[in-house]
């Protein structure tokens, strides 16, 4: 069995669990690109000493870390989690059949929207947004493509050269998915950071946007706990459930 067939098995047979496996290698890319990014800052330092055995390997190790990346990417964009739900709509399951005999009471599954908690190991995967904080200063939000939007926005007003310098780094020889352009025709589902000519891409799951939110944090130099969200409904349990009434 290769590896697209057990990816339909468990998208089928075991969906909150491929959900899961599909948030952890979208984790894994972003690591290996922000790897292979740190590497570059080696690579001139030894280019600067003549140091082109040392410069070699650092290319060799660059080119292998670009085609690890472009096959995670490939299979994430053949299979796309069924839980990739940015929208912030209150219906958590969009496979739900809508001839449902029970009607789901959505409140039960309501959070304590005044509880702050940080991004870096909190579970965002059936989660809402209520807001989040940045710097201590709180943001209403009900999407997390809106909250990923004004960071790199506030971010952007901090230094507007280090998301310039990742645009630059996103044209590279086999990257498949752009996550931002100063062309909006780039992306599939574009949106403009305030008071730039940037334009990201808003079609991500919730876990890629929390990753993606670390990354920029990471390139910025700012502590992981200065950007905090509050939830407003958790239905993971509803998905959980779901998912035993299938089995059954």
């Amino acid at each position: 069995m290769d590896l697209p067939q057990l990816a339909d098995l468990l998208k089928d047979y075991s969906p909150a669990h491929f959900s899961d496996i599909c948030a952890s290698l979208k984790s894994l890319a972003n690591e290996l690109d922000n790897t292979k990014a740190a590497l570059s800052s080696s690579l001139i330092a030894a280019q600067s000493r003549d140091d082109f055995s040392k410069a070699r390997k650092i290319l060799d190790m660059q080119e292998e870390l670009s085609r690890r990346i472009t096959d995670i990417n490939s299979l994430l964009e053949n299979y796309a989690s069924p839980s990739d739900d940015n929208t912030g709509d209150d219906d958590p399951d969009n496979n739900r059949s809508a001839s449902s005999a029970k009607p789901v009471d959505y409140e039960q599954y309501s959070m304590d929207d005044t509880v702050a908690y940080e991004i870096t190991d909190t579970p965002v995967t059936f989660k809402r947004p209520a807001a989040f904080s940045f710097r201590g200063k709180r943001y209403a939000v009900t999407k997390w493509k809106t909250m990923y939007v004004q960071i790199c926005g506030l971010l952007y007003k901090e230094n507007p050269r280090i998301l310039h310098s990742m645009i630059n780094e996103e044209k590279r020889p086999g990257q498949r998915r752009i996550k931002m352009s100063l062309n909006r025709a780039d992306l599939h589902s574009p949106a403009r950071i305030e008071g730039s000519n940037i334009w990201v891409e808003t079609n991500r799951s919730a876990d890629d946007i929390r990753s993606f939110i670390l990354t920029l944090l990471k390139r910025y130099q700012i502590p992981s706990d200065a950007v905090k969200v509050y939830f407003r409904r958790d239905y993971a349990a509803l998905h959980a459930d779901n998912e035993e009434t299938d089995d059954q």
